[in-house]
């Protein structure tokens, strides 16, 4: 033999311990746990995502309802109101400039 065989308990590890033989297994169950945590992470992502798209859904329902709502509310009760009273002041402003234009009629007939 050229070379003597590897001792598997002299080689160092990246902290520079050596690993012991039996814990070979070990780092292949490390793995496949991790494995299994990164499934598990996944499941709770797709619920977390599952909750939010049905929250926002909900949400989108709900303001879709009221926006119909408050379209509603203006067409039958702001819309006539605010033309109620914008005639009346088209009314009382009407009224004013008539007397506006009587007053200037009697400041320029006494200038005469």
């Amino acid at each position: 033999m050229l070379c003597s065989p590897v001792d598997h308990s002299q080689v160092a590890g990246n902290n520079g311990l050596s690993l012991p033989s039996s814990n070979r297994q070990a780092r292949f169950l490390r793995f496949d746990s991790y494995g299994v945590n990164m499934n598990d992470f996944n499941r709770k992502v797709e619920d977390a995502t599952a909750r939010v798209n049905k929250s926002v859904g909900e949400a989108a329902e709900r303001i879709e309802k009221e926006t119909a709502e408050f379209i509603t509310y203006l067409n039958d009760e702001v819309v006539p109101a605010v033309r109620q009273h914008s005639t009346k002041a088209l009314r009382v402003a009407a009224q004013k400039m008539s007397r506006l234009a009587d007053y200037l009629d009697e400041i320029k007939s006494t200038d005469r």
